[in-house]
């Protein structure tokens, strides 16, 4: 969430980043029962796995590596251009397109394959 007094801040499961470029995680967190690690220390564990983000040490904070810059700046192009595109290629009946004759042929392949194994479609 974006404070006016205090720039962008926000919680690990939000994404969110602080003006230094940290992603903020203010208290170790509990574990779940029988000592399993919660969902957002798994997904932290994940992106520092990728390279994404790096630990600072002796806090709990986290900082966005160039690497993980470069990721994210990617992705949100590629949702921000293709997928809207894509959508319209695909609900649009009007005219043919190779993109909805992909989707079709990949789900008669699926649908293929549920009916050879026997499985519920």
């Amino acid at each position: 969430m974006i404070d006016p007094k205090r720039g962008l801040t926000a919680r690990p499961s939000d994404g969110g980043l602080s003006p230094e470029g940290h992603v903020q995680s203010s208290q170790p967190r509990p574990t779940t029962r029988a000592g399993k690690p919660r969902a957002d220390d798994l997904r932290l564990r994940r992106l520092r796995t990728h390279g994404l983000i790096t630990k600072i040490a002796h806090t709990h904070r986290y900082q966005v590596t160039d690497h993980g810059l470069h990721t994210a700046m990617f992705l949100t192009r590629l949702h921000d251009r293709l997928i809207p595109t894509g959508l319209a290629h695909l609900t649009d009946q009007s005219t043919p397109c190779p993109l909805r004759t992909a989707a079709t042929a990949y789900q008669r392949a699926i649908d293929n394959l549920t009916n050879t194994t026997g499985l519920a479609a």
